[in-house]
Parts: C-alpha cells; sequence; structure tokens
C-alpha cells in the first residue's frame, strides 16, 4: 500500500535496527502534511531539523538515521526532499532548476525509501557547501537540466536588469554587481585550479602510459624468455626421456648380471669351501707321508750306515787275505820249494752291494795254492 513500508523496505529496516544510532528517534514525523509553497521558513526549519541530527556523520550513518526517523515512510521523506530542494535553490545557484525525478519501484534496484534518503543526504551536503553538483543532476531528468539550467552569470543578468525595470535602489545594483565580479574571481580562480589539475592529471596519465608501454614490453621480453625456456625445457625433457629410458634398460642388464655374478660368486665359494676341505685333508695326508717318508728314510739311513760297517770289515779282511797271499807267493819263490814256478790260480769275485743312491764293488781275490780261499760269507 502507498505510503506504507514495504515487505522488502521492513527487510531492510529488520536488518539494519541494530546499527541505528541510539536515540535517533522519529523527528520528521508529521511533515509530510506541511506546505512550503508560501512558507520560507518551515524549509528552513527542516533543514536545522535534519542538521541537528546527521551533521558530522557519514553518508551510510546519515542515510540509516533518515530512515529510521521518516519509519520508512515513502511521503515524509519525499517532502523532506521537498524541503531540501527549495533551501538548496536559494543558497545555491547551480542547482539545477525544475521538477526532480519521481522516485517509484523498480526491480533490481533499491528500495523507494532508500533511494529518497539517499537524495535528502545528497542534498544536505550540497546544502552545506559540498562539491556533488553531478550527484544533484542526477535527480532531475536529463532533458529538463538542458532546457532549464542557466549559469550564474545570466540569473543575475537578468535579475539585475528586472531591478532596473523596476527602479530599484542602486545599492542593490552595485552588490549584485560586486557579487557577479567575486564570482568572476572565483571562477577564475577555480579554472585555473582546474587547469592545473587538468595538467597534473594530463601529466600523470602520460607518464603512466610510459610506464605502462615499458611494463608491457618488459613483459613481453620476459614471456617470449620464457617460451624460449619452455621450448629448450621441452626438447631437454624429451632427451632426458629418452636417456632414463635406456638407462632402464642398461639398469635391468646390470640387474640380470648381477643375479649371474651372485650366482656365480656362491658357486666360486662353494668350490673354495670344497678346495678348503681338500686343502685340509691333503695337508693332513701330506704330513701323515712326511711321518712315513722320515721313518723310511731313517731306516735306510741306518741300513746304509750297518752295510757300509760290515764292508768295511770284509775290505780289511780282503786286504789282509790278498797281503798274507802275496808273502806267501813270496816266501815260495824265495825258497824255490817248487822246482819251477807253479801257476797260481787265482779268481777274481765281484761283489756289487746295494745301498742309497750309490753302488759299491767289492773285489776279492781267490788264490789257490794248496787250498782255495773260502767264499765271501754270507750276507754279501
Amino acid at each position: 500500500m502507498e505510503g506504507e513500508p514495504t515487505g522488502e523496505e521492513e527487510g531492510t529496516h529488520a536488518a539494519t535496527g541494530e546499527e541505528e544510532l541510539e536515540g535517533s528517534g522519529m523527528w520528521l514525523r508529521g511533515i509530510e502534511d506541511i506546505s512550503f509553497e508560501d512558507d520560507a521558513e518551515t524549509p528552513r526549519e527542516i533543514l536545522e531539523l535534519v542538521r541537528n541530527h546527521i551533521e558530522g556523520l557519514d553518508r551510510n550513518a546519515a542515510k540509516r538515521k533518515v530512515l529510521a526517523a521518516s519509519s520508512y515512510n515513502e511521503h515524509i521523506l519525499n517532502h523532506t526532499r521537498e524541503a531540501l530542494f527549495a533551501i538548496a535553490r536559494q543558497q545555491r545557484r547551480d542547482c539545477p532548476q525544475g521538477q526532480p525525478k519521481k522516485r517509484t519501484y523498480r526491480a533490481n534496484t533499491e528500495p523507494v525509501a532508500n533511494r529518497l534518503a539517499e537524495d535528502c543526504c545528497a542534498l544536505f551536503q550540497f546544502i552545506e557547501g559540498g562539491r556533488n553538483l553531478a550527484e544533484i543532476k542526477k535527480m532531475f531528468p536529463h532533458g529538463t537540466q538542458n532546457n532549464t539550467w542557466q549559469s550564474p552569470a545570466i540569473t543575475r543578468s537578468r535579475g539585475l536588469n528586472t531591478i532596473l525595470e523596476e527602479g530599484e535602489d542602486e545599492d542593490v545594483v552595485a552588490k549584485i554587481l560586486a557579487e557577479n565580479a567575486s564570482l568572476r574571481e572565483m571562477l577564475k580562480t577555480e579554472m585555473r585550479e582546474v587547469n592545473e589539475k587538468l595538467t597534473s592529471m594530463s601529466n600523470r596519465v602520460k607518464h603512466h602510459e610510459e610506464a605502462r608501454v615499458d611494463v608491457t614490453e618488459h613483459c613481453d621480453r620476459q614471456l617470449k624468455s620464457i617460451q624460449d625456456e619452455l621450448a629448450t625445457n621441452k626438447g631437454s625433457q624429451l632427451v632426458l626421456s629418452e636417456d632414463i629410458e635406456s638407462m632402464k634398460g642398461k639398469l635391468k642388464k646390470l640387474e640380470a648380471t648381477q643375479v649371474r655374478i651372485q650366482t656365480t660368486v656362491s658357486t666360486c665359494n662353494n668350490k673354495i669351501l670344497s678346495l678348503e676341505t681338500e686343502i685340509h685333508t691333503l695337508q693332513g695326508s701330506a704330513k701323515k707321508s712326511d711321518t712315513e717318508r722320515e721313518a723310511k728314510f731313517g731306516n735306510i739311513t741306518k741300513y746304509v750306515q750297518s752295510l757300509a760297517f760290515s764292508l768295511e770289515e770284509r775290505i780289511r779282511e780282503q786286504e789282509y787275505g790278498l797281503s798274507t797271499t802275496h808273502e806267501r807267493i813270496k816266501e815260495m819263490k824265495e825258497s824255490e820249494v817248487l822246482s819251477e814256478p807253479s801257476l797260481i790260480p787265482y779268481t777274481l769275485t765281484a761283489y756289487m752291494v746295494p745301498g742309497d743312491r750309490f753302488s759299491t764293488m767289492c773285489v776279492v781275490l781267490d788264490v789257490e795254492l794248496t787250498d782255495k780261499v773260502s767264499a765271501p760269507p754270507d750276507g754279501w
């Protein structure tokens, strides 16, 4: 229903109710029945009322307080906006003329009460000297602004002509002219400041543009370098992949070779153990053979020594026999016992005496005289 808060406004009010300033009250109640057509004081009273409650607050806090004071009533907010427009036209010569836009419901936008409260806060800021003329112009239809707004110089000029035609006091004319001169000076100052700001902004834009170009060129160089590195890395990656595959094959071969080597080593270890066992056995046999050999060598040495001793005894006996025979022959010749020399037969008998690494030849002379020399003793 028109004049009552909508469901969306009530939801907004419930969401922001805790954020409203304490003691805000409903100080805009009742002003919707006041007419401003023939009353110049009421709009000022409303301005003072608004100033006392929202001065010094930021835009969002002021907006919440205005909404709370009106209980989200569109009629109260619209009436407050009209009062502030009346004051703005009186105090600001650059305020647009004509009728402002009528706030109506539209989808996908803020509620009507919120937009009216925003207008009230913007108008209060404008009246207090804020530089938000562009925001105020947006409250009017576009065609109305072009057709109705006039510069302060034209407005003052028309006011001057009217005053002259009606024969007003010259002091008023001088005051208006002084105001126009002051306004021109103010406009010059503002234009100079605006030009300086424009020059500064132009220099800053130029500087930023140059910086942007430098950054763009640097980024392009970096991008090209990165692309080259990526291409190089891709080639290197392919080579590494091939090397890895080759190494995998070699690794498999090495593993197979290692298995064979381990098998061979195991076999060799077994053979080594077997050979060590055989060596130990052979060492035992060799020790036994050495003992037996040493015993045999001792026996042979004893036998040879005994045989040599016996041989020496027999040689001495033979030498003695030979010597005796020669002496007998000599005696027989000398005595001429025999009428003629008798042939004395003799026999040389050789005996081989066995020994270790040598043989001994013994010669025995067997002389036949009246008796033969007896045979060698047994054992020769």
